[in-house]
């Protein structure tokens, strides 16, 4: 697909973009999608995989996720490529859902402007990737090897990445993340994304989402993080002391360049807690 624009009502369910499904050496290039649901969404409803696949030079809007991998995930996703794409007016600008036992690897994100939308949405995240199960019964699922570079996002809300205590995210990079906080937002009440139907749920519905930091990531296993920065008003970060970083059941994490602003020492700037 190239130069294809597509303007779907944005106050309608079920109103995707492009759903490539099982599908391998996938081009889709300078699009322009609105769309009250996803606009470009990768599955793979049976386990067969999503693979090879590249989306540049696109902008989108979307009611829901913009850019999204699941949430029918039976086969696995390798070799994907977003990069020099616009996100706005998006509950969720990137995410990955992970929930019926394939895995997604491989996957790079790149060159990407992301602002979430307005809404009072409590499951708003710029950047969202969770490990679940779909039903009781479900495999559980692996992503591995994602990297998140040159990132600028402008959010009430953080980002939240985070795997399960049997299976945690693994090879995770951020670099280059320059993260614009453009409003006050109680994360008291927030929940994650869910993105699909499920017959499950646990703490992690809310456990990391209310956690006091614009980046959290939660039972993982092998993060860098390079050049991260977060620019806070003054009048929100009085209201919400935030930290920068929150890593909560992290092994082997590398931590370079980060910065706040404020770097006010009323809160710290990473919260490290090894446990769960």
């Amino acid at each position: 697909m190239d130069r294809v624009e597509i303007r779907n009502n944005y106050r309608r369910l079920n109103s995707d973009g492009v759903d490539p499904n099982m599908c391998q050496r996938v081009r889709i290039t300078r699009c322009r999608i609105s769309a009250g649901d996803d606009c470009v969404v990768l599955k793979a409803t049976e386990e067969r995989p999503c693979e090879d696949v590249l989306v540049a030079d696109c902008e989108f809007e979307s009611a829901a996720t913009a850019i999204k991998l699941g949430t029918e995930s039976h086969g696995d996703f390798r070799r994907i490529v977003f990069t020099n794409c616009v996100v706005w007016n998006s509950p969720t600008g990137i995410g990955l859902y992970a929930k019926d036992g394939g895995a997604m690897e491989d996957v790079r994100f790149s060159d990407i402007r992301i602002e979430t939308s307005a809404l009072t949405n409590r499951s708003v995240a710029p950047v969202f990737v969770d490990i679940e199960r779909r039903h009781a019964t479900s495999r559980v699922s692996r992503i591995r090897g994602v990297v998140f570079e040159n990132l600028a996002i402008r959010s009430r809300y953080g980002a939240l990445l985070q795997g399960m205590p049997e299976r945690p995210l693994e090879e995770i990079v951020l670099r280059n993340i320059r993260f614009e906080v453009n409003g006050a937002a109680d994360f008291a009440g927030r929940r994650k994304p869910v993105g699909g139907r499920r017959t499950t749920r646990d703490e992690r519905d809310t456990r990391f989402a209310t956690k006091p930091a614009y980046v959290v990531i939660a039972h993982a296993r092998g993060v860098t993080v390079e050049n991260l920065s977060i620019a806070i008003p003054d009048d929100v970060f009085a209201a919400f002391p935030r930290a920068a970083l929150g890593l909560y059941a992290v092994e082997d994490a590398r931590i370079v360049g980060l910065s706040r602003t404020p770097a006010n020492e009323a809160a710290a700037a990473i919260l490290d807690r090894a446990g769960p």
